[in-house]
């Protein structure tokens, strides 16, 4: 695309000359991490459409070695490059001391071609456009039944371009487009009645979301879940839909496969390399290289190649994530992992130094149908969504979440809604109890991490719910 292409290029001459200054202002090293986006959103609340925003992000985020300490500072505009470097070179007279060096062209790997990134329909879309897609939102969710009440949601689409430069030659830069729509829905057929309620959401790279469907599936919910029945609790296998199974991995399993609390003894599988983790038809990886993965990219936030870490493998851990900085702290080769996000931000930006996160997790185990999944459990639940995850234990993965949707599975069929339960337990552990997975594969954004988990409907044995 020319327009992209050229604003590309000002982004990369841009950190071309911050390099430069850095050096002369007496850096050892620097790279530059320049980062440009357009979103367009229109918020349904209520029923209705509240407003529509355009909104405009541009910043520089500047990094600096010297005497092998790091320092950072950020800023909006060119002209403020030279007091922002000043102040990360001051900045890094009081950081930590860490010996590593930024990558070269050669080390930081051949960068792939990941299609299904970009779309030129979402590039060429409009406010009014955004507007009339949340109508259908609203009607096909209205259509369902005449008592739905739509209690929020809404629609996003627009595009972001980065670029990253350091002082040793290595330029890397990208751009790619993402729409996305969500719908919360509520009915109350009498006031006696506990009230059902529904969600449902998609994001995708491409043009290529279905709307009606979105909201069909959001209203069919609430209405599932009225009337709802309780439950004896106990030890059961419970079916995890992927919005609630992938909560609980990114508050648990994932942090702790992190390279810095592994090797500080801080996460539960710091002994644990090369032992079974989970059960034997398990594994898991990142892989941020997929076509239309919502979390693929063709480098990271530190210009590394983008590329697959296996981390376990039919159930044996057999790597852990790293940015260049704690890669080079424990001795370790980086994984492409650097990315920049503040605490609790669900996507990259030019406030934070880079740190390992993971990118997007792929759960892959025996896999089939739903109706085969459930087909022999006499007494089990299906969990469609759970809150509390981030409140789970990072270092040993205890959790105790609390499901406000699920439903009876009763003699291998799915049943009627039921109260409100507690699930909890250790999810390591659990791991390990990992039967199948449904084909409904679904692309899930971390709730509170930049972090995409990919998979399907999970079945775990012998989970504790509480009533």
């Amino acid at each position: 695309m020319g327009e992209l292409d050229d604003e590309l290029n000002v982004l990369l001459e841009r950190g071309r000359k911050a390099v430069k200054l850095a050096v002369k202002l007496g850096a050892d090293e620097a790279d530059v991490y320049l980062i440009s986006d357009i979103a367009t959103s229109i918020e349904i609340e209520n029923g209705s459409v509240n407003f529509s925003e355009k909104s405009t992000d541009n910043g520089i985020g500047l990094r600096v070695l010297k005497d092998g300490h790091v320092g950072f500072s950020y800023c909006t505009a060119e002209q403020e490059l030279e007091s922002t470097l000043k102040k990360a070179l001051t900045v890094a007279k009081f950081s930590k001391k860490i010996e590593f060096n930024l990558p070269t062209p050669e080390s930081a790997g051949k960068i792939p071609k990941i299609d299904k990134l970009f779309d030129k329909r979402i590039l060429d879309l409009e406010a009014q456009a955004g507007l009339d897609m949340s109508k259908v939102l609203l009607q096909s969710a209205e259509e369902v039944h005449e008592d739905i009440n739509i209690s929020g949601g809404g629609i996003g689409f627009g595009y972001d371009i980065t670029a990253l430069v350091n002082s040793a030659g290595l330029e890397a830069g990208y751009y790619g487009t993402g729409i996305g729509a969500s719908l919360s829905t509520v009915i109350q057929e009498d006031e006696d009645d506990v009230a059902g309620q529904g969600f449902e959401a998609f994001g995708s790279n491409m043009h290529e979301i279905d709307l009606n469907k979105i909201g069909r599936t959001a209203a069919e919910l609430a209405v599932k879940s009225l009337k709802p029945v309780s439950i004896e609790g106990g030890e059961l296998t419970v079916v995890f839909h992927p919005f609630s199974f992938s909560s609980l991995l990114e508050f648990t399993v994932i942090p702790s496969i992190y390279g810095e609390p592994v090797h500080k003894g801080e996460s539960v599988y710091s002994d644990k390399k090369d032992q079974m983790v989970s059960a034997e038809n398990v594994s898991l990886y990142d892989d941020p290289t997929v076509p239309g993965g919502i979390g693929s990219a063709p480098i990271d936030d530190e210009g590394l190649s983008s590329r697959r870490t296996v981390l376990i493998e039919s159930g044996v851990l057999k790597n852990f994530l790293y940015d260049i900085a704690t890669a080079a702290e424990f001795g370790q080769e980086p994984t492409g992992s650097g990315i920049r996000a503040e605490r609790w931000d669900t996507s990259s930006d030019y406030h934070a130094l880079p740190d390992t996160v993971a990118r997007s997790i792929y759960l892959e185990t025996k896999t089939t149908n739903f109706d085969d999944l459930i087909a022999d459990i006499s007494d089990g639940i299906f969990v469609y969504s759970i809150m509390g995850a981030h409140t789970a234990n990072m270092v040993s993965g205890d959790f105790s979440v609390n499901s406000p949707t699920l439903f009876q599975i009763k003699n291998g069929e799915l049943g009627k809604p039921c109260k409100p339960v507690m699930l909890s337990g250790n999810m390591p552990e659990l791991m390990h109890s990992i039967t199948g997975m449904a084909d409904d594969f679904r692309m899930v954004d971390g709730d509170f991490h930049p972090t995409v988990i990919n998979l399907g409907s999970v079945r775990v044995e012998k989970v504790k719910v509480t009533t």
